[in-house]
């Protein structure tokens, strides 16, 4: 390539990556977010539940420091380490596992309880989704019949805060996430054939729901989860197309029996120093914080209580 052409080309680069990092981006979706809140919580109101991913299947978690993490990561591995909390959904439907959708992982790495989430917890959100520009496309490439089929993606990019980053005040790299069940994994299990554990008997069913694509895929997930098969890697990468590296194991040890619709997952709790950055994140804080809110209006809103029949 002639010198002439490498710098222009070199300049092009720059000029780009100072775009993509300026806070410019940022704004533009605040104001975005902004103005959609109105609409977002228009839904969740009449829903009686969240816009998107309103359901979903939730399993506790046990997360180890993944084998070959790469040096830079490691302090963020280990302090990922321990406890967590996972719900599966799907994004447009209430659990009925239709395609074509697009599903979502929510992992809260502390996640002892449900909500409140308590100091020092982590929110971090994924779907089949790799980058904003795919989402037309991603429910058509998404396998909706099974969670342990499909690689998660956090979409848009993140910080590391660490305390080296807060002293010296220079600003952290970004990063991106990518959640891959072991079933993808060379020589890893397949969930939709090696799934023959017992199930548990969480909700009362019939023949129909029993023959439903849902009541199938939470049955499909349960026996994953029984047998051991429910692994996850949490990968990282400096950018959005990887490769990713290795940071964390998350094995799924039991199905958590709560109510999804009263989770309440936020992308910018960061209590163990992942902290959202880019344009879809900036545009998340108005969305969700409206959508939330209409929520609970309704949930504090007092139930209808027929009146008693009369005294004969």
């Amino acid at each position: 390539m002639p010198a002439g052409a490498r710098h222009d080309r070199e300049l092009i680069g720059n000029l780009v990556r100072r775009i993509h990092e300026s806070d410019a981006i940022e704004r533009a979706g605040e104001l975005l977010g902004a103005l959609a809140a109105p609409a977002f919580a228009l839904s969740s109101a009449l829903r009686r539940a969240r816009t998107f991913h309103p359901r979903g299947d939730c399993a506790d978690a046990d997360v180890s420091v993944a084998d070959n993490v790469p040096r830079a990561h490691r302090a963020l591995a280990e302090r990922l380490a321990g406890n967590a909390f996972v719900r599966f959904s799907d994004a447009l439907t209430k659990k009925r596992a239709r395609w074509p959708d697009v599903l979502g992982c929510a992992i809260r790495f502390g996640g002892e309880v449900d909500d409140p989430a308590v100091e020092g917890d982590q929110d971090l959100l994924l779907a089949t989704i790799k980058r904003p520009w795919t989402m037309p496309f991603s429910p058509f490439t998404t396998k909706v019949h099974d969670y342990l089929a499909n690689d998660y993606f956090a979409v848009s990019p993140f910080s590391i805060v660490a305390p080296r980053t807060i002293a010296d005040g220079s600003k952290a790299p970004r990063v991106y996430f990518r959640l891959r069940p072991g079933s993808k994994e060379p020589g890893g299990v397949i969930t939709i054939d090696m799934s023959t554990g017992p199930i548990s008997a969480l909700r009362a069913s019939t023949p129909r729901t029993r023959r439903s694509p849902a009541e199938q895929r939470r049955r499909r997930f349960e026996r994953a989860i029984a047998n051991g098969s429910a692994v996850f890697t949490l990968g990282i990468s400096n950018g959005p197309w990887g490769p990713f590296a290795p940071l964390v194991r998350i094995q799924l040890v039991s199905v958590r029996l709560t109510d999804p619709a009263s989770l309440r997952f936020d992308p910018f709790r960061s209590g163990r120093g992942i902290e959202p950055q880019g344009f879809v994140h900036a545009l998340r804080r108005s969305v969700y914080g409206a959508s939330q809110r209409a929520r609970s209006v309704k949930e504090r809103s007092p139930s209808r209580v027929p009146p008693p029949a009369p005294v004969r």
